[in-house]
Formats: structure tokens, sequence, C-alpha cells
């Protein structure tokens, strides 16, 4: 009965860490509770639960967190192994985990906290590599609404938040499991690394001083015009799009963009004679996004036409979404268009959830970045936030535009100017100056490398233990033998 009541408090302390962990992210963004949400999961694996079952506080924790979050994220698609990869991942934390807790033990947790935070870190890095992944559910989304707190991004990229996160997270979680001195003064190194950012963050979290230009966003709620798949639709919205566009120019937007896949053709090709009227008439760059559906795949492309009927250039979507049945044939250049108004880079939407694209982007000049977008109301006050990082990790204004759900203008310190968030479609038009800041940041520079630290450190770490812990055995036989051939030679 003791056993049986043990494993149900576990449980329960292992799903409050999963809720607690959602709490602290988009919508509900009570974003202090991420610097503890891992403790009661780490007191019910290392206090709580029965050795042999200890595994379960980290299954139950990732895998409610993960399907708690993504709840519905994937309904729209009939991709059932999304659905059920909470469930997977759940089971294999089960198994990867199993041992965790006695080789720390063993090891009186000497490597107890780097092993934690690395291990979560290591498997963030990982995701970014997996087309299905991606940032989703990374832990520092929970401060995309605090922009004096994630300026350090700027330097250590999304990586070191999530390091920072988890060494709270397990300095506590020591402190509480062990209470000896060592893990009393990991706990104060903890809040003096928390100090730290926190002070280099506010000392880095300015106003902008460079110039800005004019952006208008064009959210155009499509669902009004009936049937998708007719041609009159398209003309239909196409005709709307530009009657949205003159209003955002007469608001004095000098760069418009559109949403994702605006067009079922390509505008160089087809009608390009209306565009190039628009343009010079309202002296504005417009960015069309369009996609063309091809035997070979598709291209899901956005170019930039200038006020003089010029078109600049093609971006092809880099990170297409497999469990949509998407492709992108043109991925893999990263172009940057320089005009009048400034150096301008496009990515598109799903390529905003990866670190790779925007960071190359910005790498090669761009001060801002224009993200179209087409989202569904299961996703809107979420995938917003990851332009945000964007916007910080790379020191530009990100500018997104959606169909009808989460259109958001960013300025690179992480800011939002203009917003359009709903899960009901609406209409809207966004015009804002942005700065054109562009400068490049230290992680523009040199990426992702917290995150292959991480990864390296939740191999070697483990390894590491595994020797300490053997030798350790191996000295204590060798003491047990010597004591025995002392006691023989005595008798």
């Amino acid at each position: 009965m003791r056993t049986i009541l043990r494993i149900i408090l576990g449980v329960c302390l292992s799903t409050l860490s999963a809720i607690l962990i959602v709490l602290s992210l988009p919508p509900y963004n009570l974003s202090f509770l991420i610097l503890f949400s891992f403790v009661p999961m780490l007191i019910s694996q290392y206090k709580v639960l029965p050795e042999k079952v200890s595994s379960l506080a980290p299954a139950i924790t990732v895998g409610s967190f993960l399907g708690l979050y993504l709840m519905g994220v994937f309904a729209p698609f009939n991709a059932w192994y999304m659905k059920l990869l909470p469930l997977f991942i759940g089971c294999l934390t089960f198994f990867t985990d199993r041992g965790i807790r006695r080789r720390n033990e063993s090891s009186n947790f000497k490597w107890f906290v780097l092993s934690g935070i690395f291990s979560w870190v290591g498997i963030e890095y990982i995701r970014t590599f997996i087309p299905a992944f991606g940032t989703w559910a990374f832990l520092s989304y929970a401060f995309y609404n605090q922009p004096w707190f994630i300026q350090p991004v700027k330097i250590f990229s999304i990586f070191g938040l999530s390091l920072l996160i988890m060494l709270v997270n397990y300095s506590i979680g020591y402190l509480v499991i062990s209470r000896s001195k060592k893990a009393k003064k990991v706990f104060i190194l903890a809040l003096l690394v928390l100090v730290l950012w926190t002070s280099l963050s506010v000392s880095l979290y300015k106003n902008a001083n460079s110039k800005t230009v004019k952006v208008g966003v064009i959210q155009a709620n499509p669902a009004q015009f009936g049937s998708i798949g007719s041609s009159s639709f398209r003309n239909t919205l196409t005709a709307h799009l530009i009657t949205l566009s003159k209003e955002a120019a007469q608001k004095g937007a000098q760069i418009i963009l559109w949403p994702e896949g605006a067009l079922n053709y390509d505008p160089k090709v087809e009608n390009s004679a209306l565009f190039k009227d628009f343009t010079k008439e309202t002296n504005t760059y417009l960015i069309i996004p369009y996609i063309v559906f091809g035997d070979k795949g598709n291209r899901n492309e956005a170019t930039i036409l200038s006020p003089e009927g010029e078109f600049l250039g093609v971006y092809g979507k880099d990170h297409p979404v497999v469990f949509a049945g998407e492709t992108s044939i043109t991925r893999g250049t990263y172009p940057v268009f320089k005009t009048g108004l400034g150096a301008f880079g496009i990515v598109i939407c799903y390529d905003l959830d990866f670190t790779d694209t925007a960071r190359k982007i910005a790498n090669s000049g761009a001060q801002i970045i224009f993200a179209p977008s087409g989202d569904w109301p299961q996703i809107a006050k979420k995938h917003y936030t990851h332009s945000i990082f964007r916007a910080v990790e790379n020191g530009v204004s990100v500018v997104k535009a959606e169909w009808a759900y989460d259109s958001v203008i960013i300025d690179p310190f992480g800011r939002i100017i203009e917003k359009s968030i709903s899960t009901t479609p609406i209409e809207a038009v966004l015009v804002a100056a942005v700065p054109l800041d562009g400068s490049k940041t230290l992680y523009s520079n040199i990426g992702d490398i917290l995150g292959i630290i991480s990864l390296i450190g939740m191999f070697v770490i483990p390894i590491i233990n595994n020797l300490e812990n053997k030798s350790k055995i191996a000295k204590i036989m060798n003491r047990g033998r010597k004591t025995s051939n002392e006691e023989t030679n005595k008798n």
C-alpha cells in the first residue's frame, strides 16, 4: 500500500511540473513559473517514486507537457504520428532515463546539475534538425513578453537562456533533494548567474538609434470570399489584397507584405502588369508570396517588387511543413535585397521556427526580415512568439504577415510594435515604423555553439560519471581484498 501511495504521489508531482511548464508558456504567460517548474518532477524522481520506476517522473512530465502544449496544434492535418508524438516521447524518456537516479546517487550527485541541464538543452538542439520539431515548445519562449530579460540571447542564443532556466531548476531541485553544503553553494551560484544575466540584459535593453522605415502588413481574412479553390476566389482575393495595400500606402507604408501563398501562380510570369501598376502608383515595395504547384514538388516562394516595377529576386521557403505534406523545391538560398530604403531579407512561415534561416539572412546584411505566413487558429497565440526570438538573436526587425490570425511587427529588441492576434479570423492592416539597426550580433556570427556544447555534454558527462562509479567500485573491492588478505596473513 505504501508503494502504491508513493507512485500516486509521484505521478501527481510529475503532472504538476508539466502543468507549471505549460502555464509559463504562451498563451498563459506566467513566465516566472518556468524557473522552478521542474522541481516537483525532481522531487518525485529522487524522493518519492521507488527507484525501479523513478524514470516515470520525467516521462510523465515531458509527455504531459508536450501533450498539453501541443493540444490541437496538429488537428487540421492527418499526421497521426504527430498527434501521438507526446506519448511516444514520454515512453522514450521512461526507458532512456532508467538508471539515472542510481547513477546520480552513486556519485553523490556530483554531476546531477550539469547532466540535467545539458540533457535537456542538448535534446532541444537535436530538435532543430528534425523537420517536424524546430524550436516548438522551447522553454525560453516563456519569456517572449519580457524583452528586458531576453537581450543576452543576442550573445548566448536561445540555448543559453534554456541553460539558465534549467540551471535554476536543477539547483533548486538539488537543494531540496540533498540539502548538503555543496547543494547550497550550487544554488547560490545559480542565483548569481541569474542576476548577472538580468543585469546584462538590462544594460543591452535600450532604444534603437537608427533611422526607421514604415512597413505595412496585410491580413486579409480570405474566409469571407467563399470557396478557396475557385478562380473567382483568387481574383477577388487579389483585388482585395491590393485594396488593403493601398490603404497601407495611404498610411505611409513604404514596404508592404502579403501573407504566405497569396497567389497560386508566379507574378513574374502572370499578371505582372497589375502588380507593377500598384507599386508605381503608390511608390512602394511589395513583397508577393506565391506557391506554384508542380509534378516534382511545390515552389513556395516570395519575390519583392520595386516602385520602378522591377522584381528584385526570389526566396524559396527553407523549412517546408513536412507533416502537412508540403514541399519546397527551391529552398537553400538566402538572398538579401538591397534597396534605397535598406537591406531586406525574407523567410516564410515555418522558417521562423528554426534558428538557422534567419541567422544566415541576417549574417548577409539584412536589416529587416519579412515573414509571410499561413497559420491556423490552434497556433495563433503561440507561433508569433518565435518571431520575437529571431529578432533578438539577430538584431533585426521582423515583420510577420498572416492571413487571418497572427500578424506582428517586432523591433530588434523583441518589442512588439503592432500586432493582430486572434483565434478567430479577422482582417487587419498594420502600419508601423521599424528600426533599421541591422547590426550583426555575436550570435549571428557564432551560431548555436551553446547548443553544440550541450549536445556534447549530454553524452560525455554520463560516460565520465559511469567511469568514476566503476573506479569507485573497483577501489572498494580492492580495499576489501586487501583487508581480507591481511586478515588471512594474521591467521
